[in-house]
C-alpha cells in the first residue's frame, strides 16, 4: 500500500454533524465545531485506500445495471467534438476542487477522500500511527489537529442519471456551473462496450470500468481521545473504497450523478495522482451510444438544435 505523511498545516472542509458514541482506543465520536467553511489541520497523515484485488464476479457485483442513460452537461464549444465521439476520462484528484466552498462542475475538496479527524480533550497529541509514535504536545490554533485521510484515485468520468433534465440544468447552472450550455445523452451499455472496445485494440486490456450513481451523505468521521491514540482501522476495504470513491456531500445532491470509472483491478483506488486522463478522440462507436444532444438556456430550456436518434425516441425512459 502506498502511502505518504503530510506535517504542515493544511485546509479541509467538514460540516459533519455526528452523534457521540464509542469508538474504543479510548476514543468517542464528536460532532464538529463550525461547518461549512473552510478548516484548517494540523498533523495530515494520507494513504491510498487498501482494497483487494476486483474480479469480474466482484466487479459485476458493485456495478449498477439498471442505468439506462446518462447525460453529461458541456460547454457549447464542445458539442460538435462530443457529437463527433469524444469522450474523455479526467481523474478523481482533478475533480477535486482546490478553492474553498462549493465551485465546479461535478467538484468538491472531499471528492475520493475519507477523513478521521482526531481531538484531544487535553490539548495534547501522542498519535501511533503505522507503528510510528508522533507526539505534537499542544496544539491550538488549528480546527482539525490531528487528520487520518483515506484517497481513493482513479480515471473517472461524470455524468447525469437519465435524458437531459431542464430543471436539474437549471441546478447545475445555478450552484456555480455557468459555463455549461450543452448535453450529450448516453446509451450506458453500448458507451461501456464501445469504450471496452477502443481500449482492447489499444493495449490496455488490463483496465476495467465500474459504474455507480454517486451517494450523497456525509463520510467524515471525527474522535475525540485524552491524550494518546493508536490509529487501528479494521473497516472492510472494499466498503471503504466504494464509500470513498462514490460518496459526495449532501451539497451536491442536485447534480444527480453516475460516476464510471476506469480502474486497474489489481489495485482499485491507487492510481498515482501524477497520471493523466485518459481521452477517447472522435471514434465512430462513440458516437453510435449517443442518443441525443443540444443546447440549452440559461434557465436550462432545450433549444431546438436537439439530434435525439431515432433510436432515443423509442427507447429512452
Amino acid at each position: 500500500m502506498h502511502s505518504k505523511r503530510i506535517l504542515e498545516l493544511k485546509s479541509s472542509t467538514s460540516g459533519l454533524k455526528l452523534p457521540a458514541a464509542s469508538a474504543g482506543n479510548g476514543a468517542s465520536l464528536v460532532p464538529p465545531q463550525g461547518a461549512t467553511r473552510a478548516r484548517t489541520s494540523g498533523f495530515v497523515f494520507q494513504n491510498y485506500v487498501a482494497c483487494p484485488e476486483l474480479g469480474a464476479d466482484d466487479l459485476a457485483a458493485i456495478s449498477s445495471t439498471d442505468i439506462r442513460t446518462i447525460t453529461r452537461h458541456i460547454e457549447k464549444q464542445y458539442l460538435e467534438s462530443a457529437r463527433s465521439g469524444y469522450f474523455r476520462f479526467g481523474t478523481i484528484e482533478s475533480y477535486r476542487a482546490k478553492e474553498a466552498g462549493i465551485d465546479g462542475r461535478f467538484g468538491d475538496r472531499t471528492d475520493g477522500v475519507q477523513s478521521d479527524v482526531v481531538y484531544s480533550k487535553s490539548g495534547k497529541y501522542n498519535v501511533i500511527f503505522n507503528g510510528n509514535l508522533v507526539s505534537a504536545g499542544r496544539m491550538s490554533g488549528v480546527d482539525d489537529p490531528v487528520v487520518f485521510r483515506t484517497i481513493a484515485n482513479e480515471y473517472c468520468s461524470c455524468s447525469s442519471i437519465g435524458i437531459y433534465d431542464a430543471r436539474r440544468a437549471a441546478l447545475l447552472i445555478s450552484s456555480g456551473n455557468n459555463d455549461i450550455e450543452a448535453f450529450v445523452t448516453y446509451d450506458v451499455e453500448a458507451l461501456k462496450a464501445a469504450i471496452m472496445e477502443i481500449l482492447s485494440e489499444r493495449h490496455q486490456k488490463t483496465l476495467r470500468l465500474l459504474g455507480r450513481p454517486v451517494e450523497y451523505r456525509k463520510k467524515d468521521r471525527r474522535w475525540q481521545i485524552e491524550d494518546s491514540f493508536e490509529r487501528q482501522d479494521n473497516r472492510d476495504q472494499l466498503n471503504l473504497y466504494l464509500e470513498t470513491a462514490f460518496v459526495k456531500v449532501p451539497d451536491f445532491k442536485h447534480e444527480e450523478e453516475f460516476r464510471l470509472l476506469l480502474l486497474d483491478p489489481s489495485a482499485p483506488g491507487r492510481l498515482s495522482v501524477a497520471d493523466e486522463a485518459v481521452t477517447i478522440f472522435n471514434d465512430a462507436r462513440i458516437v453510435a451510444a449517443i442518443r441525443d444532444s443540444g443546447t440549452f438556456t440559461s434557465d436550462g430550456t432545450p433549444c431546438r438544435d436537439s439530434r435525439a436518434t431515432q433510436h432515443a425516441v423509442e427507447n429512452l425512459p
